[in-house]
């Protein structure tokens, strides 16, 4: 029901039939390639690479006025968090646009 409505939501504000064509194309791949390169390796190593390298550049100096060689340990949580997050999105975007696009194909039938 929740995702029903949500997907209504996004059909009454975006979709239409190049929509519909472009996102049939995008499908064919299939959720698994849809899912690395654009929630993974393009949202999550945007957020990756602004995130770690806040974090580097904002990191602070230690007492000799140097600064201090960038954590692994940080850097590795960063990388599976971004890497998490990135499937995330990649899942979400998929299930909303599908639902958009079920929506969209269900209000033209019934036109």
């Amino acid at each position: 029901m929740f995702y029903s409505k949500l997907g209504q939501f996004f059909v009454d504000k975006k979709w239409d039939a190049e929509a519909s064509i472009r996102w049939s194309k995008v499908t064919c791949r299939g959720i698994k390639s849809y899912i690395l390169i654009n929630g993974i390796a393009l949202w999550g190593s945007i957020v990756f690479l602004g995130i770690t390298g806040g974090s580097l550049f904002l990191k602070e100096k230690n007492i000799s006025g140097k600064p201090t060689a960038p954590d692994l340990d940080i850097i590795l949580v960063n990388l599976t968090l971004c890497v998490l997050g990135g499937f995330l999105y990649g899942y979400l975007t998929w299930t909303l646009n599908c639902l958009s696009d079920k929506h969209y194909k269900e209000k033209q039938f019934k036109l």
